[in-house]
């Protein structure tokens, strides 16, 4: 019980900083929202070791977010923001691994 709860607090807190590391680079595709950074206890994920995070990207009753989901062009960069975020963690896991 001990090392579950260790797994899933270094797991929560992993997710943070991978929810930190994404919202820069959506933020120069669309705009946030003032808190975008929220914690909570979804289970977005049933795996314990896995770090996740919930990105919302708009709300199709706003017309310039939903203009932008339905986009090839919206849906590229938000792609492409997202993919440079998850590179970005996992260049940052294998430094952490190697100074290890």
């Amino acid at each position: 019980t001990i090392l579950e709860d260790l797994i899933k607090r270094e797991t929560k807190s992993n997710s943070g900083v991978f929810a930190e590391m994404v919202l820069p680079e959506l933020a120069e595709v669309g705009p946030l929202l003032k808190n975008p950074f929220r914690r909570d206890n979804l289970a977005v994920l049933l795996a314990p070791d896995v770090p996740a995070v919930l990105i919302e990207l708009g709300f199709i009753t706003n017309r310039a977010d939903a203009k932008r989901l339905r986009s090839s062009a919206g849906q590229a960069d938000i792609a492409e923001a997202i993919g440079q975020a998850v590179d970005a963690y996992f260049d940052r896991q294998d430094l952490i691994m190697a100074a290890n």
